[in-house]
């Protein structure tokens, strides 16, 4: 069924490009069409019926409000784990940075001594040195760990204030809106309350006005097609019926054998 409606889509598609590649007088026209029809619909629907319509999209636009809440409790419940991971690793990175920073001052306090003085006790360089190898490949991993957390922290804020802004203009706008209601509402209250008071001028819910315009026109209707129809037969060649018999053309065509004609053949005159 979807393969269906898929390839009837493509057709219609292909059909309407077509259509302006090869006409495009034509598919302006068809386009112009669709619009004044779209507009007739919307100017057919009493102001009353689409002012109640608008209402309601507001009442279920703000039925969507949990949606954003939810979005931003749980923002936030992000953001407060990405601040406590950070601290700790804040924390667990302070003492990293120490031992770094500490091999580092035995090997530099002499560069050529095979042996050096670390925590009281001579030890091999390149056993300290080692030491320090590792020490800055754990700081430095702390330290990486630090910055993405730090990074998806400013995102996590980033975010949060996107989800408050859409909040906030969110509920703007719909107070904006209900404002602009009000004001229509009055606005179509007032012209409704004018029509009433003016004598003649049809209000455009009133359904037994537009159902006498209706008639009318079809009165109108039926008036042109009863004159057409009169003006065709009066037009139109009559039938003619023949005249009936007169009785003594009746008795000579009974009592005629067949064989001879109602009078007889005249002969020429010789001279």
């Amino acid at each position: 069924m979807l393969k269906k409606v898929v390839i009837a889509g493509l057709a219609v598609a292909v059909g309407v490009a077509v259509l302006a590649f090869v006409s495009p007088k034509l598919f302006s026209l068809m386009m112009y069409s669709g619009q004044q029809m779209g507009q007739s619909i919307d100017e057919a629907i009493p102001p009353e019926t689409e002012l109640g319509r608008i209402k309601n999209e507001l009442d279920e636009v703000e039925k969507e409000k949990p949606k954003l809440f939810h979005k931003i409790a749980v923002e936030e419940l992000q953001l407060k784990k990405l601040e406590a991971t950070i601290a700790a690793n804040q924390k667990e990175l302070e003492p990293l940075e120490q031992n770094a920073t500490a091999l580092a001052d035995v090997l530099e306090r002499d560069r050529t001594a095979v042996k050096v003085s670390f925590n009281g006790h001579t030890t091999p360089r390149d056993t300290v040195l080692s030491a320090l190898n590792a020490a800055v490949e754990v700081r430095d991993a702390k330290r990486a760990e630090l910055q993405a957390n730090q990074e998806q922290h400013d995102q996590s804020v980033g975010l949060l204030d996107q989800h408050n802004k859409h909040l906030n203009d969110y509920n703007a706008t719909i107070a904006q809106m209900k404002t602009r209601l009000k004001q229509v509402e009055g606005q179509i209250a007032k012209a409704r309350t004018a029509q009433v008071n003016t004598p003649g001028l049809p209000t455009d819910d009133d359904r037994l006005s537009r159902a006498k315009a209706d008639l009318d026109k079809l009165a109108d209707r039926a008036t042109v097609m009863e004159r057409e129809a009169q003006l065709a037969g009066a037009n139109t060649p009559k039938a003619t019926t023949p005249a009936a018999p007169s009785e003594d053309d009746l008795l000579k065509r009974a009592h005629n054998s067949g064989d001879q004609t109602d009078e007889p053949a005249k002969t020429a005159k010789v001279d």
